[in-house]
């Protein structure tokens, strides 16, 4: 099982069963503000829902191909964050994350993206990180550019969420652009 202390505070734990009910709790209470930008959210509906997920989870660790983890902030699950896929082919792979509302501002994100950058890097020895965010999520766009990530562009209705198509920015950063501080 994957544990990281990112903090003092803040522990990424790789999701298993045992956090069914609390991931889907978290995500019922705050659906109103993450199905904005997630289009998942609305087809969360129960917590066998979630359940599926966590299995989905489990098998992508199991494949070797990536991995999410659950964000706990002084022991309360805040968000999820991992790797969509690794590409070992190319040694890239993509972050996503989100974050609860009550526990934005103060840095998990950020924090949690930076311990996988250096999982992905220094110890998975990847080429490339991706991080893609729509075009007007200006909070979780912040997080790849307070990591010294490049923008590299804009994907055009790339992502449906709640019936619209959202544009999407891309971002990057290289292996050796992170082993030189960013």
């Amino acid at each position: 099982m994957f544990l990281y202390q990112v903090d003092e505070g803040t522990t990424l734990k790789m999701l298993d069963r045992s956090d069914t009910e609390a991931l889907f709790s978290l995500t019922r209470k705050y659906a109103e503000e993450l199905k904005t930008w997630l289009p998942w959210v609305e087809h969360t509906t129960t917590s066998a829902d979630t359940k599926a997920f966590i299995r989905s989870a489990m098998q992508q660790f199991a494949d070797g191909n990536g991995w999410q983890a659950g964000i706990r902030h002084h022991g309360d699950l805040a968000g999820v964050i991992g790797f969509h896929y690794i590409d070992e082919v190319n040694r890239a792979a993509s972050i996503g994350y989100w974050i609860a509302p009550p526990f934005e501002k103060r840095g998990l994100v950020t924090t949690s993206c930076r311990a996988l950058l250096a999982h992905a890097f220094d110890e998975l020895d990847l080429h490339r990180v991706e991080i893609k965010a729509a075009k007007a999520n200006e909070k979780s766009r912040a997080v790849p550019a307070l990591l010294g990530f490049q923008e590299e562009g804009q994907l055009r209705g790339a992502e449906r969420v709640n019936g619209t198509h959202l544009d999407v920015i891309v971002y990057s950063m290289l292996q050796e652009e992170w082993k030189r501080g960013g």
